[in-house]
């Protein structure tokens, strides 16, 4: 259960060497502090490291992938031991280890842009005073643009709120990339909701726009923004479900925002055995960052705690407890659960789809699918079938083949694997009702058989050519 430590919205240092600054896309978050430049400042208290001195590197976007051809822009951010982060593009060195297939530049107001020269796969990383960034991978592709997808479809903010918007690009070999920072992004009323080149959206006025992304010819459907003079979110816990293996407890934590408006930039923290209730300054063993979540929707996030002993263990899962979101009630952020691991739990593999979405066009329909084995041991190859156009949802058995299906070969313990699927439309009329299933045919004994389908999905009619 060993946790990077991250630099939280409210500029905690927390117990660990490494960090993590939350990054949203290839922009900072409301809690890391932007390109303010390198001020003298005092020798921090804590140890003998001179304040403005960088102790820690990041680079953004961690998912790259790179069109033949093309360019994207990343972007480094270097922690300081006065507990402040900056934007240190323009003033590390940049490396590759495969200049040849991807090439960093360090060239006047050209820093940080990475060049696709031919396709393959190569690491960069960033230097500054002796300190280095962990690597990160790029791929360069020949496979062309499919489409975008943005997140959240929706957003609710009050004046004066920012939260981040997510774009993804997906490419016909299959592979992913955040996109964020190569888009261009695009308001219908600048008045009411300014964005900037990462996708950080500012709420400026009261009223009602639309936000979506370009890139490459290819766009995002529109995100109704709407804007309100105030009103508070309120952050809950409904639900916390586990599935003990030997030495591990799969959680499943379901949080909402009943409130009126959305929340940004915020933390779920689990505390595992914690005796007392945790409080602010505190850490959760567990975490995950959540950058923005609408008024009135949940999301249910996995988390994995191993490392564990035979016996009963208390998860408490916190929301928000550095307090950086102001809600309507500071009283519901909380939720405990107790899962017992016994000497003869069920040890194995679970499949589970844990991402279903669509982009659709005049002439194709791409599904978008993730597939996570949040079981104890690794599985082999197995199928994931797609059915189109179907109203129930699919039940597995030898012969419940999908119209469309591919074949994954294995995923190790914790793995998440890509099952895009690219079609031509067949549906009319629409919507066109659809389902993905994982292992199909039912050839992998899991701990869990219930958690291999999602859906259904209802594609739209495609906009007009």
């Amino acid at each position: 259960m060993l946790r990077m430590a991250a630099l939280r919205q409210s500029n905690r240092w927390p117990r660990r060497a490494a960090f993590v600054c939350l990054l949203a896309a290839a922009g900072l978050g409301s809690g890391c502090p932007g390109n303010e430049g390198f001020e003298p400042t005092e020798t921090d208290s804590d140890s003998d490291t001179p304040a403005d001195a960088v102790i820690g590197i990041l680079i953004a976007p961690e998912r790259i992938v790179v069109p033949l051809g093309d360019s994207i822009q990343l972007k480094a951010t270097g922690l300081t031991a006065a507990r402040q982060s900056r934007d240190v593009t323009n003033f590390v060195v940049w490396g590759s280890t495969n200049p040849s297939v991807a090439q960093v530049s360090d060239t006047l107001d050209q820093e940080g842009k990475i060049s696709g020269l031919a396709a393959g796969e190569a690491q960069v990383w960033a230097e500054l005073d002796g300190v280095r960034s962990p690597d990160v991978k790029v791929e360069v592709t020949e496979a062309s643009l499919v489409g975008l997808t943005v997140d959240p479809k929706t957003a609710s903010v009050e004046v004066g709120q920012t939260f981040q918007l997510k774009a993804t690009a997906a490419f016909s070999d299959g592979k992913r990339s955040d996109a964020s920072s190569q888009a261009q992004w695009v308001t219908s009323n600048n008045a009411v909701a300014r964005i900037d080149g990462s996708g950080r959206l500012e709420a400026r006025a009261e009223g009602t726009c639309t936000v979506h992304a370009e890139w490459n010819g290819t766009k995002t459907g529109d995100v109704a923004v709407t804007v309100v003079g105030s009103a508070q979110p309120n952050l809950t816990i409904t639900r916390v479900s586990g599935e003990p293996s030997s030495d591990a407890v799969t959680l499943e934590v379901t949080i909402e925002n009943t409130g009126n408006v959305g929340a940004s930039d915020f933390w779920l923290d689990v505390f595992v055995d914690l005796q007392g209730d945790p409080g602010p300054g505190d850490l959760g063993e567990l975490y995950h960052p959540i950058e923005f979540l609408d008024a009135g929707a949940s999301r249910t996030i996995p988390i994995v705690a191993d490392g564990l002993s035979t016996g009963a263990h208390t998860f408490t899962a916190v929301l928000d407890i550095d307090d950086a979101v102001a809600e309507s009630d500071e009283l519901d952020n909380q939720f405990g659960a107790t899962f017992t691991l016994a000497s003869d739990t069920q040890v194995g593999p679970n499949l589970e789809v844990t991402y279903f979405d669509y982009i659709i066009d005049a002439v194709s329909i791409y599904y978008v699918v993730d597939v996570t084995n949040t079981g104890s041991e690794s599985v082999g190859d197995f199928y994931v079938d797609l059915f189109i156009d179907e109203i129930d949802e699919p039940v597995a058995g030898d012969l419940n083949f999908g119209d469309e299906y591919t074949l994954v070969e294995g995923l190790a313990k914790g793995e998440t694997n890509v099952a895009d699927f690219l079609i031509e439309q067949r549906c009319d009329p629409y919507p066109c009702y659809s389902w993905v299933l994982a292992d199909g045919d039912d050839d992998v004994v899991e701990t869990d058989e219930t958690d291999n389908v999602a859906g259904q999905l209802e594609p739209l009619s495609p906009p007009a050519r």
